[in-house]
């Protein structure tokens, strides 16, 4: 009889396609170390200190954003009132635009994938997230293998 050696299902690398992320976060260490590492894994990576911040990039830019890593305690805006001023931002542009025009608009027909960062892993923060139009959670520190088992979860769900 052969001997299959099975890798437990852990141990293989979840492969995910080139993104390009916004990341938002106060904590400059952390915006650094993080951003750093998502770029060594080949994606393409803007920073906003903050969420009125994050909101100016996203009007700003003529760049379609994969997903927005979104840390939920910072000051001047916080991560749950940006995302739901996004949510609101891609439903009015939606109901403006002729479908011609929807497919090339700043944050196209389809939403902006949102994850929330948080270093509170309380049922509560993860409710909040939800509530505010997030697509997800994520406990901080946030780990390059957490994330991309995260998306890709996100990614198949939202595929549905």
């Amino acid at each position: 009889s052969r001997n299959y050696n099975f890798q437990s299902s852990s141990s293989i690398q979840t492969k995910i396609p080139k993104l390009r992320i916004l990341l938002v976060d106060d904590a400059p260490m952390l915006r650094k170390a993080t951003s750093r590492a998502l770029m060594k894994e080949g994606h393409d990576v803007d920073v906003a200190h903050h969420g009125a911040e994050c909101l100016k990039v996203l009007e700003s830019k003529d760049v379609a954003f994969d997903l927005i890593l979104m840390d939920l305690q910072m000051p001047v805006m916080d991560g749950l009132e940006a995302s739901q001023r996004i949510r609101v931002l891609e439903s009015n542009r939606l109901s403006m635009l002729p479908p011609s025009d929807a497919d090339i608009s700043l944050l196209s027909n389809r939403s902006i994938m949102i994850i929330g960062l948080s270093a509170n892993s309380e049922s509560e923060a993860r409710e909040d997230c939800m509530q505010s139009g997030m697509d997800g959670f994520i406990e901080k520190p946030l780990t390059m293998k957490i994330f991309r088992n995260s998306y890709s979860s996100l990614f198949q769900k939202n595929q549905n």
